[in-house]
């Protein structure tokens, strides 16, 4: 849907001239004259499909003082809106967020941008994604842009602003490649072009800000997730958390980065979160998650995908895997006897891991992992053959270049239909995406990692196994086992 300007508004204090501006389905501006000060302030509130009547108008940006006594804006066209305005006494300079010089009485014509079509500016846009990385960056090259477009603090290009990229092929429907916000505008005079870098929302609201004061929570999953996020400068109509009425109440330290503890809540529960390239987020579950997207099985054939590298490590690769947990100072039917004076015991569960044939690891190359304590051995059992799968033929690493897929992500599995003499890998799970499009060479590609270990399991939903998102490695033990542990603790110093 279009943006359309749909019309006046009166604002809720009587004497005040207002606007409203639609924009697309999802969001909705109300420009108005407030009457303490006769500034210019800018309302938004997300929209329900388009029903901006029923909205609630907050978040109020005080744009400028210009001493406006009234205000007729006109939407002529999308990405801009004028106006014309009186100011009739003249307005003393003013610093602050919105500095402006003094300002005579008379008939003033504004401008005022608020989205732009930069298509037929683009030079070149990159982004990269990469597993367990919920960071994504992107670099966009933008020509034809002169000084004055950057040169003042009004700037449609102010760091923090919102830039999406869609890509249309042939007659289809244009499909998001990433949606980011601006950490850093650079204009070169010489080539008349600018260089804007950023981060998806995850990175650029969540990765730099601190809990500070606000720093203990408490309800559900749900609600504990959502008051995390509330206020960050996320937009929350882009967040979709599973519904969980299980109570939890973290508690962070001041210094400690919203994204840093939405970890370590998200891994005591044994959740995740994802940015989609449309921008939203989706926060739950593995299977919650496979609703807004589904692991998805890639095919191409050697005429549409050839092979930029490959690189071989034993980094990573074992052939034994070994999985612990502190048991609790009883006798249990599982385990063997304990002696009184022992406060706990470590229950060890060992598992050969497959590895690549030729390859020569030895028969001791352990990887220890530290699961949940007081987990019980058919739970370990159960658990150690998840893991391997998931570290079972680890050690190479391919990348590929394909014609520009946008719907490729971390995680799916990726497969060559007709290998040649000497690949190695004709089924593998994806470990990183870079979307690359140069307008002014003519190209648009799509460059992948694929890592020759894991498993996939195709069925009724596909399952992967890789040694990236398998739960327990990093598992913290939740907090009322902290709380039985430290009584205990004390206890035993009493005695």
């Amino acid at each position: 849907m279009s943006l359309a300007w749909v019309g006046f508004l009166d604002d809720a204090r009587a004497g005040n001239v207002a606007g409203t501006f639609e924009y697309f389905d999802t969001e909705a501006q109300n420009i108005v004259i407030r009457d303490t000060d006769d500034a210019l302030v800018s309302t938004y509130d997300a929209v329900d499909l388009g029903q901006w009547q029923s909205s609630v108008f907050e978040n109020a940006l005080r744009v400028g003082n210009f001493g406006l006594s009234q205000f007729v804006p006109r939407h002529n066209y999308n990405g801009e809106i004028w106006a014309v305005g009186i100011t009739p006494t003249t307005v003393p300079a003013e610093t602050g967020r919105f500095p402006i010089p003094e300002m005579p009485g008379g008939f003033y014509l504004y401008r005022y941008r608020y989205f732009q079509d930069l298509t037929d500016n683009l030079d070149s846009f990159d982004t990269t994604e990469q597993s367990e990385n919920f960071v994504h960056d992107a670099q966009v090259t933008i020509k034809g842009i002169s000084e004055a477009e950057i040169n003042k603090n009004s700037s449609l290009f102010n760091l923090g602003g919102k830039v999406i990229c869609k890509i249309g092929m042939g007659d289809s429907a244009k499909m998001p490649i990433a949606t980011i916000y601006i950490d850093e505008v650079d204009w070169n005079a010489n080539s008349e072009s600018m260089s804007i870098s950023g981060r998806n929302s995850i990175g650029f609201f969540l990765s730099d800000q601190t809990f500070d004061e606000t720093r203990t929570f408490s309800g559900t999953r749900t609600s504990v997730v959502t008051d995390m996020l509330t206020g960050t400068g996320i937009d929350m109509a882009k967040v979709f958390i599973e519904i969980d009425a299980t109570v939890s109440g973290p508690t962070f330290e001041p210094t400690q980065t919203i994204i840093d503890g939405l970890n370590y809540v998200l891994d005591v529960w044994g959740w995740k979160i994802k940015e989609l390239p449309n921008g939203n987020i989706i926060i739950g579950t593995q299977v919650f998650m496979e609703t807004f997207a589904p692991i998805t099985v890639h095919s191409f054939d050697n005429n549409e995908s050839f092979a930029r590298g490959i690189n071989q490590r034993i980094d990573g690769a074992y052939s034994r895997l070994a999985l612990q947990s502190t048991q609790s100072a009883v006798e249990a039917s599982d385990g063997p006897p304990v002696v009184e004076a022992v406060d706990s015991w470590t229950r060890t569960v060992f598992k050969d891991i497959p590895y690549l044939d030729t390859w020569n690891l030895g028969n001791r190359r352990t990887l220890y992992i530290n699961v949940l304590d007081d987990m019980s051995a058919a739970s370990m059992e159960i658990l150690a053959s998840q893991y391997m799968k998931a570290y079972q033929y680890i050690g190479i690493n391919m990348s590929r270049e394909l014609p520009i897929h946008p719907e490729i992500a971390c995680g799916d599995p990726f497969e060559i239909l007709d290998l040649k003499d000497g690949e190695f890998i004709d089924t593998g799970i994806i470990t990183s995406v870079a979307h690359k499009i140069d307008v002014t060479g003519g190209t648009a590609k799509t460059i992948i990692s694929v890592n020759s270990g894991g498993t996939v399991e195709i069925g009724a939903i596909i399952k992967t196994f890789t040694a990236q998102n398998v739960t327990g490695d990093t598992r913290k033990r939740e907090l009322i086992d902290v709380i039985k542990k430290a009584a205990k603790a004390e206890k035993e110093v009493r005695k």
